[in-house]
């Protein structure tokens, strides 16, 4: 299974095309790492530093298109590990799960309601993390 992100608010939603290699696969909704300039499904926690946003394309393999539409902002409706949320918490990709969950280290996203469950109103604001795309100060 893959986690899948839904886009369900179009808060002024920031789009960027990302180059893909010809053996790329992914689902639309799907979590997306800058690795060696090319788009790549996140695999892992500490990937945060790469991460790129949400894939809003479907990707099979042999397609012959070359980018892959990524949102780099906007609030999605995400699968969550069964928790407590406060509007503002931390999260980060846990690989082992395919899920989000709350964390104090390797933030790809914030909680964006407060709710118990397995779903999650989440914003997600590449540009605000200043990993991928450092923020002067």
């Amino acid at each position: 299974m893959t986690v899948k992100l839904r886009l369900i608010e179009d808060l002024k939603t920031e789009l960027v095309a990302l180059p893909t290699e010809a053996t790329a696969e992914w689902e639309q909704g799907q979590l997306i790492s800058l690795e060696s300039g090319y788009a790549v499904k996140l695999d892992a926690a500490t990937e945060d530093a790469t991460f790129a946003g949400v894939s809003l394309d479907k990707r099979k393999l042999g397609d012959t298109y070359p980018d892959v539409v990524v949102a780099t902002k906007g609030i999605f409706e995400a699968t969550v590990q069964n928790d407590v949320y406060t509007v503002g918490d931390a999260l980060a990709y846990n690989a082992g799960t395919d899920e989000l969950e709350k964390s104090t280290a390797n933030t790809i996203a914030w909680a964006h309601e407060n709710k118990t469950g397995t779903t999650l109103k989440v914003l997600i604001d590449v540009k605000k993390l200043g990993k991928l795309f450092p923020v002067n100060a």
